[in-house]
């Protein structure tokens, strides 16, 4: 048992020991507090702390606003570049932009009978234009040339097959390869002088209505009174040529008209004649021949030329061939009267009241 000394003595150790422990507590608030506050010996490092935090924020700031604006610049460099590789790739993958096809080539000629023709807009394809076009023929009694078909009435593209009168040592008149020319009209000087006219009361005329062979005038004549020879005719003396040829035209099919009556010298007679040639009204060309026979050479149309040729005459034998547009009709035909030997007259009218047309009258050989 302790002595009351000894207990004074622990108490007073005990009040010691209670202070320190105070102390002990109190120092290590003091520097848990100061290890949360991170206290710089340096005056104002609180600021410089606070300054530093600052920075951080604005470091993330700068680096997320940074960032954003990388992102925002990528979609931008992404969005150009795609536009750009779109609008690059459209203007490579299509050469035809901006190209208009309105220069088609020129018009030229395949061949001797044959136009080609482009149309005036074409398709681009590939960067380069292609035209269509079409192959015309260029018909009877036409011929292409350089660009163009025009008319078989040279020495090289002849009448209605476009002869070549040349290979012959002959010449091109009215369509037909003749060796010497005897006589030629085409009304060409505007009128009929040198022509007579019979009494069937007709309105003759030199026209530019209506013209063959790409010609500027043909004769007409009007009327018609069931009659023959009396319309216009024109006297030779005692020819014997080997081609005689016209071209006529009808006003209609169910007249008889635009006759041609070739006689012998002397009167205008069924025994005179050569052959008689007429527009029937049936719409056949007739040929009236060999002791009066007739025979329908062709139908025709109202309005329309033919070329009317009697080749091959033998005044001897009293023969023909007869071709139309370029095509033989009839070969060997006789006379309608075999004493004819020579040409005497030529005769054109309308048997019915109608209007018919006559061009570019040959005599040759």
């Amino acid at each position: 048992m302790k002595n009351p000394g000894q207990i004074a003595n622990l108490s007073d150790t005990i009040s010691a020991d209670k202070y320190a422990i105070v102390f002990l507590l109190a120092t290590l608030f003091l520097f848990s507090g100061c290890a949360n506050t991170s206290i710089d010996t340096n005056p104002g490092s609180d600021s410089d702390s606070d300054t530093d935090s600052d920075s951080d924020t604005d470091s993330d700031t700068d680096s997320d606003t940074d960032s954003d604006t990388d992102s925002d610049s990528d979609t931008d460099s992404d969005t150009d570049s795609d536009t750009d590789s779109d609008t690059d790739s459209d203007t490579g993958s299509d050469p035809c932009d901006g190209v208009v096809c309105d220069s088609p080539d020129p018009d030229y000629c395949v061949d001797d009978d044959t136009l080609r023709e482009y149309d005036d807009t074409g398709t681009c394809d590939e960067g380069a234009c292609d035209y269509p076009y079409t192959d015309t023929p260029c018909g009877v009694a036409m011929w292409c040339d350089t660009d163009e078909c025009i008319a078989c009435n040279s020495d090289l593209h002849c009448g209605d097959t476009c002869e070549d009168c040349t290979t012959a040592g002959e010449t091109c008149v009215s369509g037909t390869c003749v060796g010497s020319v005897i006589f030629f009209e085409d009304w060409e000087d505007g009128d009929y002088v040198g022509w007579s006219t019979g009494g069937g009361g007709y309105s003759i005329s030199v026209t530019t209505a209506t013209a063959a062979d790409s010609t500027t005038y043909s004769l007409s004549i009007s009327g018609g009174s069931g009659g023959h020879y009396d319309g216009l005719y024109h006297t030779f003396s005692s020819l014997t040529p080997s081609t005689i040829s016209f071209w006529g035209r009808s006003g209609s099919t169910s007249s008889s008209d635009t006759y041609f009556v070739v006689h012998g010298p002397g009167t205008p007679e069924l025994t005179n004649q050569m052959v008689m040639l007429y527009f029937k009204d049936d719409g056949n060309i007739r040929a009236v021949a060999s002791s009066a026979t007739s025979t329908d050479l062709m139908s025709y149309s109202a309005n329309t030329w033919y070329h009317i040729e009697l080749l091959n005459i033998n005044w001897s034998s009293h023969t023909f061939d007869v071709h139309i547009n370029g095509t033989s009709i009839a070969t060997g035909r006789v006379f309608r009267s075999t004493s004819v030997s020579s040409l005497g007259r030529l005769d054109f009218y309308n048997f019915d009241s109608s209007q018919g047309w006559w061009d570019e009258i040959l005599v040759g050989n």
